[in-house]
């Protein structure tokens, strides 16, 4: 999410992340009226990130279609 004024980030506030990506499957298909994009991932939780947090995927300006 983006917010309109522009936040530093600092090493001091660097935590590990609480989900790896193991693999990225895209399939991207360019026309001129529209571009459609799939995007396939597979995750699992680091065992050194929190336990209990949850998976937010965060993206701007994209239509989801399922």
């Amino acid at each position: 999410m983006r917010t309109d004024i522009p936040q530093p980030v600092r090493l001091a506030d660097y935590c590990a992340p609480d989900f790896l990506i193991d693999r990225v499957d895209l399939d991207v298909r360019l026309d001129g009226a529209a571009t459609r994009g799939e995007a396939r991932l597979e995750m699992r939780r680091n065992p050194h990130g929190r336990t209990d947090a949850p998976l937010v995927l965060d993206g701007d300006e994209l239509n989801v279609i399922s």
